[in-house]
């Protein structure tokens, strides 16, 4: 650890990699997995437990959603105030005791909406805003991969979850797999997040991007973050563009990634094999989200953008014919890849066009969009899966990523500002 806060040349290892790390096992443990990438396993365990419909328990992801719409722009604002560190772990413990509190669900569907509305909002502080306002805290010339690798660990817990809540539930009921994935959250989450998240590469003395120790002088202006005020962001053409692009992303790709393993189901793979195929969604979130960070810091972003939800509209279509098999590990990688690539977009995006200075509150903003679409989109799917219009709505939800991608087009060269970031080396 000394050679890593030592390195004041190129000797050692940056810290910055060690809170890379902590934020690949965070985001594999927060609200993200706990809450979306779980959801459609543990789904069909409560529909066949209590006679839930698909539509009402896709109700609990609406009310989340409005949760989110509050409280994120708050935690980004509280994240921005405070630092990272004073909110996220706080909420780990609150996000692993909400899900331990979803095993004393009884068959009154009002609890089950009260425990995910709690889950969200208590467990809101792990979310990806917080994980890439510290990496972005570290990474400045290669921010594209810090958020692209740093961010992956939502794609290394979609891959698991499944798998883990499949075997647990399967030895000790969905009960038991709500517990041991609470335990878990705080168990692993919390004791790396405590250990080796820090705020920022200033906090301890060094430049971003490994480029050494600070000299007095840089320490002198830190603090001093570039970018607009949330009044400014506001009057910019480019943050509505986003607020509604991501508004719709919400709605057509993760109101579908909630009931997946049903569309894959009905899509004609079968039961017993829908947790498997499932799985690959984790796999290919994790290339997608790596793989697009490595591109938006050679290719202008929104041209990377438009590249990964091509891959959706594949996939939908393929689902609208029919898949099993290898057909299914397709379509699902190709949704899978768009998936792992939205938050790297959405974060890259952020800082590019608005800056650090209320980095937080922006991303809050513009996630809160992302949320009410996904608790829409969360709905709409589970209705159209209990009427079987499935494939009405995907083709819908087609036409819905074309206006997206035209969005992101349109926003326009990156903004340029006076001062430099705090700790930027020359």
């Amino acid at each position: 650890m000394q050679s890593a806060e030592s390195n004041g040349g190129n000797t050692g290892i940056f810290y910055g990699w060690y809170v890379l790390l902590a934020c690949v096992v965070g985001t594999a443990m927060g609200w993200a997995v706990a809450i979306v990438f779980s959801f459609s396993s543990f789904a069909p365990l409560l529909h066949d437990e209590f006679g839930w419909s698909f539509a009402s328990i896709g109700f609990a992801m609406f009310l989340f959603g409005w949760g989110i719409v509050i409280t994120s722009p708050i935690v980004g604002w509280l994240i921005d105030r405070y630092g990272v560190r004073r909110v996220l772990l706080p909420s780990i413990l609150l996000l692993g005791l909400s899900v331990c509190s979803m095993s004393m669900l009884n068959s009154s569907i009002v609890g089950f909406y009260i425990g995910i509305c709690l889950m969200g909002i208590l467990g809101a502080g792990t979310g990806v805003g917080s994980y890439s306002k510290v990496l972005l805290g570290w990474f400045d010339k290669k921010r594209g991969l810090a958020l692209g690798v740093g961010l992956s660990g939502v794609g290394l817990g979609a891959f698991m979850a499944p798998l883990f809540i499949e075997a647990v539930s399967n030895a000790y009921g969905w009960r038991g797999a709500y517990i041991a994935l609470g335990c878990s959250i705080i168990v692993i989450s919390g004791v790396v997040c405590f250990i080796l998240v820090k705020n920022s590469s200033s906090e301890m003395g060094l430049r971003k991007d490994g480029a050494g120790k600070m000299s007095p002088e840089e320490h002198d202006h830190i603090g001093k973050a570039t970018g607009f005020s949330i009044k400014e962001a506001f009057s910019k053409r480019m943050f509505w563009l986003l607020m509604v692009s991501f508004f719709v992303l919400g709605i057509t790709m993760s109101g579908v990634t909630i009931h997946m393993k049903q569309l894959l189901i009905v899509s004609g793979v079968a039961v017993a094999e829908a947790a498997k195929v499932l799985s690959v969604l984790g796999i290919a979130v994790i290339f997608g989200r790596v793989l697009a960070g490595f591109l938006m810091d050679r290719i202008f972003a929104p041209y990377v953008a438009l590249m990964f939800f091509v891959g959706p509209l594949i996939g939908y279509f393929m689902f609208i014919q029919g898949v099993s098999g290898f057909d299914a590990i397709v379509a699902i990688f190709l949704v899978g890849m768009a998936t792992g690539a939205e938050f790297d977009i959405l974060s890259f995006f952020t800082s590019k066009y608005f800056g650090m200075k209320n980095f937080g509150a922006l991303f809050g903003w513009i996630f809160a969009a992302f949320q009410l679409g996904q608790s829409l989109g969360a709905y709409l799917t589970g209705y159209a899966l209990d009427n079987g219009s499935i494939s009405l709505l995907l083709t819908v939800y087609m036409g819905g990523l074309v206006f997206a991608c035209i969005c992101f087009l349109l926003l326009g060269p990156y903004t340029e500002f006076a001062k430099k970031e705090p700790g930027v080396a020359n």
